[in-house]
């Protein structure tokens, strides 16, 4: 059996998204904001995310963009790619 398709354009979706979330590399240094969630579909480098401390519901501050982006969560900071911080999406809050 099939599963229904929504009827909502996918453009549309992610307007409707992005009013509320936004990738870690958009944040500006210093910026903190809470994770929203975790998106890859790699299983690894859920788990490196993951290892890192980036848990939906966590504040993480962006602390430099280049020449890799840092983050710090807790008391503790990361380097990562940019491929990396696309999978990263936090709350914008209003």
């Amino acid at each position: 059996m099939e599963k229904e398709k929504a009827n909502v354009p996918l453009g549309l979706a992610e307007r409707e998204v992005s009013q509320f979330v936004c990738p870690l590399k958009e944040l500006e240094a210093n910026e903190r904001r809470t994770i929203a969630y975790l998106a890859t579909e790699e299983e690894g480098r859920l788990r490196k995310l993951m290892a890192m401390g980036a848990m939906p519901g966590l504040k993480i501050t962006m602390i430099q963009k280049f020449p890799s982006y840092v983050f710090k969560v807790g008391e503790t900071q990361f380097a990562i790619d940019e491929e990396m911080a696309e999978g990263i999406y936090v709350r914008l809050e209003r």
